[in-house]
């Protein structure tokens, strides 16, 4: 016995490599995070703690 599928309403389900906008802005936010992580820890003199202070606060003020 088959059954029909009932529509739901929404966006329909595609497989394989679709695009998510919202999952494309959450990297992008990320890579820039990560960015900005990166430029801080180039001061090789800079405390592993003074490093994580001033990272989240680059985080939290970010325009």
């Amino acid at each position: 016995m088959v059954t029909e599928r009932m529509y739901r309403g929404g966006r329909p389900r595609k497989q394989g490599s679709e695009e998510d906008p919202l999952m494309t802005t959450n990297l992008h936010v990320r890579k820039s995070q990560l960015v900005a992580l990166d430029q801080l820890a180039d001061a090789e003199r800079t405390s592993r703690a003074e490093l994580v202070r001033r990272a989240i606060d680059l985080l939290i003020n970010r325009p």
